[in-house]
């Protein structure tokens, strides 16, 4: 039997969805700022799609706040139940596989993009992560650098 949440409660549930989804537009901007200053344009359509979407979001909450009607609310709440299924479809096409790629030490894990024929419905871009040699073997963007040994990584970090 389905339930009908208080108002406050739904008002808490929107309220954390707007801090949740400027928190995705904050970070997916200096996402985008980065990678437009090292010329990887994949990785600036990435987060720019992502960061729309996430925007998108935004609105629909604060459509959904402001409703002054019961069917007003039910139409915004059917575009924010759209709009939150893209956004995290997105969010997966960016992230996903990303953790269960181990490279080796002195590699770097790069997302390539991945084929039209790979991707899921609803995906605008996707990753396909791997691990590369080089910052020139990724035809994506690049992620971590992977440190030689752990000396090197407590060396970077400031730990002695």
């Amino acid at each position: 039997m389905k339930t009908r949440r208080s108002s406050s409660e739904s008002m808490v549930i929107l309220r954390r969805m707007s801090s949740t989804t400027t928190a995705i537009n904050r970070i997916a901007g200096r996402l985008v700022r980065l990678y437009q200053n090292r010329r990887e344009s994949f990785g600036v359509r990435m987060f720019t799609i992502l960061r729309s979407r996430a925007q998108v979001v935004q609105r629909d909450v604060s459509s959904v706040r402001r409703a002054r009607t019961l069917s007003d609310a039910s139409l915004a709440g059917k575009r924010l139940d759209e709009h939150l299924v893209s956004l995290v479809i997105q969010f997966q096409a960016a992230a996903g596989g990303y953790g269960a790629t181990h490279c080796l030490p002195g590699t770097r894990i790069c997302c390539q993009p991945k084929r039209s024929q790979d991707m899921l419905p609803g995906e605008q871009i996707a990753c396909k992560w791997a691990c590369v040699s080089s910052a020139r073997a990724c035809g994506g963007f690049l992620g971590p650098h992977i440190p030689q040994s752990s000396a090197e990584s407590r060396q970077r970090s400031g730990s002695k």
